[in-house]
């Protein structure tokens, strides 16, 4: 017994060294982290994108009336082009009227349409897939739309109004091509402007 009494000091003499020896020390407890949260970038919902004209009346000695049976407009042909009624026929006793009537536009030298200003019984649509879709404005005011699509290796427009006038039930500018897009804004001007 007495060979055992000095292992109890020594004991604690060696587990007071390791408590203070240096890097032995307990960690000291870290706070809770907040959990790591990426910064979201703003969603924005897509602004509406629109085309805003301003009516600008044809002169009048330029302004061309089209008429097929109860259906009308006015409309101006750019200078130097051609213009040219579109093809329509009368109800037979085998086969309705036409569903469309109106005129095809010609840029010099050409023979086939540019433009075409037609009225309908409904509106018709660009036969592929939309790049763009725009509301038309008019002095602030929802005039109609405006579709953009590639069609035949170029770039088609389509103006659809909201008030087809006396054009019947639909009244639509169609465009072949981007570099014939500056007259069919000068129409759409004055047509708006009726």
């Amino acid at each position: 017994m007495k060979k055992l009494w000095f292992i109890f000091p020594l004991s604690l003499c060696f587990l007071l060294v390791l408590a203070f020896w240096p890097g032995h020390e307990k960690p000291a407890p870290q706070p809770p982290q907040q959990p790591q949260t990426e910064e979201m970038p703003e969603v924005r919902p897509p602004q509406k994108q629109t085309l805003s004209v301003e009516p600008a009346p044809f002169p009048p000695e330029d302004v061309r009336h089209y008429t097929w049976q109860d259906w009308q407009f006015d409309y101006q042909c750019p200078p130097g082009w051609t213009c040219r009624p579109m093809t329509v026929w009368q109800a037979s006793e085998g086969r309705e009227a036409s569903p469309e009537w109106g005129v095809e536009l010609l840029p010099p030298g050409d023979t086939q349409w540019a433009i075409l200003l037609q009225g309908s019984h409904r509106n018709q649509k660009l036969q592929a897939p939309l790049q763009q879709s725009m509301e038309v404005l008019c002095q602030g005011r929802k005039a109609g739309r405006l579709d953009v699509a590639e069609q035949q290796g170029q770039r088609w427009y389509l103006v659809t109004l909201d008030d087809p006038g006396q054009a019947g039930s639909a009244f639509q500018i169609f465009v072949r091509g981007e570099a014939h897009w500056p007259e069919a804004q000068q129409l759409l001007q004055g047509l708006l402007s009726s």
